[in-house]
């Protein structure tokens, strides 16, 4: 079985630790990024309590948002 690891750390990662598509998870502050061309992005939205159907900013359990936009999504 592979095992996969996303970078982490503390902070937004710097763009040149990240290849394009890559996933790093900020463990201090319980945030995900991934890098987007030349650009570091956070991905998901900043919002409320999270219950078991919703996204932490009120999308549905099959949303992809990047910087608080959906891109893609679909319902549960």
């Amino acid at each position: 079985m592979t095992v996969i690891k996303h970078k982490r750390g503390a902070g937004a990662p710097p763009a040149a630790v990240l290849e394009v598509g890559e996933l790093a998870i900020d463990i201090a502050d319980a945030k995900l990024y991934t890098k987007i061309g030349p650009d570091v992005v956070e991905l998901g939205g900043g919002g409320t309590a999270k219950d078991g159907n919703q996204n932490v900013d009120g999308g549905n359990a099959s949303s992809i948002y990047v910087l608080d936009q959906v891109i893609d999504g679909g319902s549960a």
